[in-house]
């Protein structure tokens, strides 16, 4: 071989040597780029996920304003309501035949759910009926209630009393 022979094959396998390792380097910044575009695609894809559950939320939040204004009205906000509750109750006294009145009012923690009730003690006054139709009255009221205890007393054969432990829930209340 001659000498351009050899020089040329020297500088074909130095050249080649070089587009190996360039091409080496290449693909190795390819696959670190795309490992890369991977954590983001992933990540942008968890943030459109959060994106669209945002939206959703808000859409049912805006669509269910009735539906939840409807049953907060179902539980005493503050401690001033609890007057127009008491207000109401022994107003329907005289349109059933009956005295309503309120004894006591304490308010009482549920320990196994936590909720806060607001425990009402009344007395229906009246004859048999009226004192009945006072207590499923209360039973009804449009709020989230429930009786605790019923005791009913018959004092003479045109007055009967119920002594009416009754339990609004609270969402807060403030003494």
């Amino acid at each position: 071989m001659s000498k351009s022979a050899i020089r040329t094959a020297i500088i074909a396998v130095v050249l080649l040597i070089i587009s190996v390792g360039v091409f080496g380097i290449l693909v190795y910044q390819v696959s670190t780029k795309e490992v890369q575009l991977q954590e983001h695609i992933a990540v942008l894809g968890v943030h459109r996920s959060q994106q669209n559950t945002f939206f959703g939320l808000r859409k049912t939040a805006e669509e269910t304003d009735t539906e939840r204004a409807a049953l907060q009205s179902l539980f005493f906000l503050k401690g001033s309501d609890s007057v127009d509750f008491l207000n109401t109750v022994e107003g329907l006294g005289p349109q059933i035949g009956a005295t309503i009145e309120t004894i006591d009012i304490s308010e009482k923690t549920d320990k196994d759910t936590g909720y806060k009730w607001l425990v009402i003690d009344f007395e229906v006054t009246g004859d048999e009926a009226a004192v009945e139709e006072g207590i499923q009255l209360m039973e009804y009221l449009p709020y989230a209630v429930r009786l605790t205890s019923i005791v009913l007393e018959e004092r003479s054969s045109t007055l009967s009393v119920a002594n009416v432990t009754l339990q609004v829930r609270l969402l807060d209340y403030d003494a």
